[in-house]
């Protein structure tokens, strides 16, 4: 269950879900303060882990995408000083 009380996130602007290969949950979290993780990752033990991507375009991210080689592709909102695309490969 995903609830306020067990979700790391910051705000309730959850823009995306998705699953990967290996069963991990993908979460985004839109409109972040500065510096803030906005990609959340729940494994099959209920684990937690967060992910920044420290600048502005971090803060807004709008959808995942994940490939064949399990890369979390991310679609940033465009910003008039930043946007694009983040890619994650959370072994690295």
């Amino acid at each position: 269950k995903i609830d306020k009380n067990n979700v790391p996130i910051s705000n309730n602007q959850v823009s995306d879900i998705k699953f990967d290969t290996k069963g991990n949950l993908w979460l985004t979290n839109f409109g972040v303060a500065a510096n803030q993780p906005s990609l959340f990752m729940k494994d099959a033990t209920n684990n937690w882990q967060s992910f920044s991507l420290n600048n502005k375009a971090g803060q807004f991210p709008l959808e995942i995408l994940i490939d064949d080689n399990n890369f979390k592709w991310i679609r940033l909102e465009p910003t008039p000083d930043a946007g694009g695309i983040w890619v994650v490969d959370e072994a690295t």
